[in-house]
């Protein structure tokens, strides 16, 4: 019968650190990549957000642009050039955060038509009730 029921076999002494010889460690440049801030994201990703099309192909096309200004760059120019709005809210969310339902603001719902086959078909926007959020 294995000791130390509990642990696999191995007893462990009161006391004693479970890995004395402690975790992985991680390179530098990730450690320096984890470092930054959501403050420092922000300032980066807005830097990014009032250039124009031929400032922002101008700024990722530069030999000394970082990785991470090539990354944030090149999301807001797919972003803008395909209409890709899961990007833009993507960079919107990291910046300012997901806002909240605000009690004042009417919330738009889509008006669903079912024909007699069961085919559903959206046909604009209306006001949401309030009991329904």
């Amino acid at each position: 019968m294995a000791k130390g029921k509990k642990t696999g076999g191995r007893n462990f002494v009161k006391g004693q650190i479970a890995n004395p010889k402690g975790g992985v460690q991680l390179p530098k440049d990730v450690l320096d990549a984890k470092k930054m801030t959501a403050v420092e994201f922000a300032r980066l990703a807005t830097s990014f957000l009032y250039l124009t099309k031929d400032q922002l192909k101008m700024r990722l096309e530069n030999p000394i642009a970082t990785m991470i200004e090539l990354l944030v760059g090149g999301i807001v120019a797919k972003a803008t050039k395909e209409q890709d709005y899961m990007r833009a809210e993507f960079l919107l969310n990291r910046i300012i955060g997901k806002t909240k339902i605000n009690e004042d603001t009417p919330q738009m719902k889509p008006v669903i038509i079912t024909t007699k086959d069961g085919t559903r078909i959206e046909c604009g926007m209306s006001e949401m009730d309030r009991e329904e959020y």
